[in-house]
């Protein structure tokens, strides 16, 4: 149960922090323009993914987990949240993207973003790993 509801949580961390980099980095919101909402669900589902597979076998993951984690979930946030985009194509009344339109949203995704998302990720999971074990021990250690 906590595995599921923290990876719930971890896929919510990540959106918002998403939405926050499309109010940070004006060249990815534009590049986005229409798309952010299946590009925001791409990322929600990436991070709620990896924290539930890698959650492991304890109460709770270790800070150093949880920073692997945060590290995997802002690289593969990117290429999931294209997926979303392009499937949800048809959707919007467009064409699907095609294999420059991919290139170009994983380029400026990776060159705008990475050298903020992939710390603020690491840090993020490492304190969301560290709460979350503080509230497992505290829940844990109640008679």
């Amino acid at each position: 149960m906590i595995r599921a509801l923290s990876a719930l949580g971890f896929g919510a961390l990540g959106a918002g922090l998403f939405a926050l980099a499309l109010q940070l980095f004006p060249g990815l919101a534009l590049a986005l323009q229409e798309t952010a909402l299946p590009a925001l669900a791409g990322t929600f589902v990436a991070a709620a993914l990896v924290w539930y597979l890698g959650f492991g076998k304890a109460p709770a993951p270790s800070p150093g987990r949880g920073a692997a984690l945060g590290a995997l979930a802002a690289v593969l946030a990117n290429p999931l949240a294209i997926l979303f985009i392009s499937v949800s194509a048809e959707d919007r009344g467009s064409a699907p993207l095609d294999a420059t339109g991919i290139l170009v949203l994983a380029t400026v995704g990776a060159v705008e973003t990475s050298p903020v998302s992939l710390p603020v990720a690491i840090l993020t999971g490492a304190f969301y790993a560290l709460l979350l074990g503080l509230l497992v021990r505290d829940r844990v250690s109640r008679p």
